[in-house]
């Protein structure tokens, strides 16, 4: 599975901040207090129902734009590959806790599982007073995963062929 991370970031980055509009804190500045005790309890819990195999909790307890940019079939498909590719969870490490702006806090760090270690960055969005999920994106340099993954119309799909474009251009 080919992940392209930098084109499908940026036009979720878009749609939340189209969605929820100018930015309330400076993106990248370190949270602290009860707002980043409320990404790490998601992302507690995102790991113990994910180990459980609650793939749909996972999705019932997610931000709501989350919800509206992947359907509960497609996710609790997903997460089951997901969990048959990576096996059971071993630990996570999160090493920094930031603001993403617009009510978004970055948490990244890794997350091991019996079959890899990946590079985690999990965006949650502050709805209801607790953090929810938004975005997972889990990098294992040949493999990965990000959820919910961008829909573009078909003439959009293929923009960025592999190969097209040399670096080694004269």
């Amino acid at each position: 599975m080919p992940l392209t991370l930098a084109p499908r970031w940026a036009a979720v980055s878009c749609l939340v901040l189209w969605l929820t509009g100018c930015r309330a804190t400076r993106p990248d500045s370190a949270v602290e207090g009860a707002r980043r005790e409320l990404a790490l309890e998601a992302a507690n819990n995102f790991v113990a129902a994910l180990n459980q195999g609650a793939c749909q909790s996972i999705y019932d307890n997610a931000s709501e734009v989350f919800r509206q940019l992947e359907s509960a079939e497609e996710w609790v498909r997903e997460c089951g590959q997901m969990r048959a590719r990576l096996g059971s969870w071993r630990g996570t490490s999160i090493r920094q806790i930031t603001s993403g702006g617009a009510g978004i806090t970055v948490l990244r760090g890794s997350i091991q599982f019996e079959r890899g270690t990946y590079r985690l960055q999990m965006d949650c969005l502050e709805e209801g007073g607790r953090a929810r999920l938004f975005l997972l994106e889990m990098d294992g340099g040949t493999s990965g995963f990000i959820v919910p993954a961008p829909r573009l119309p078909p003439h959009q799909r293929h923009i960025d062929t592999p190969g097209r474009f040399s670096r080694n251009r004269a």
